[in-house]
């Protein structure tokens, strides 16, 4: 297991805990999310870590203006991961 396996359980594990704790829009679980899609992009596993990219603009869509700049990057991942997948 390396070192990217490793981030991936505990961020899913982080993930569990936060989505039981946290109202299902709040912005740490955005942050979750995207951290887990980089993280498989790390393990070369796009196809699974655009659920995680999209749930992250879904909840940011809610808190931040359209043009905000995390926004902007997280629609440019995707556009990105689709072009690997």
């Amino acid at each position: 297991m390396n070192e990217w396996d490793i981030a991936l359980k505990f961020l899913l594990s982080a993930l569990d805990i936060e989505q039981r704790s946290l109202p299902s829009d709040h912005p740490s679980l955005a942050t979750t999310h995207s951290n887990i899609a980089l993280t498989l992009r790390n393990l070369d596993r796009n196809e699974e870590a655009m659920p995680h990219l999209q749930k992250t603009i879904e909840i940011l869509s809610k808190c931040l203006p359209s043009d905000d700049p995390s926004l902007v990057r997280h629609r440019k991942l995707i556009e990105e991961f689709n072009q690997k997948i």
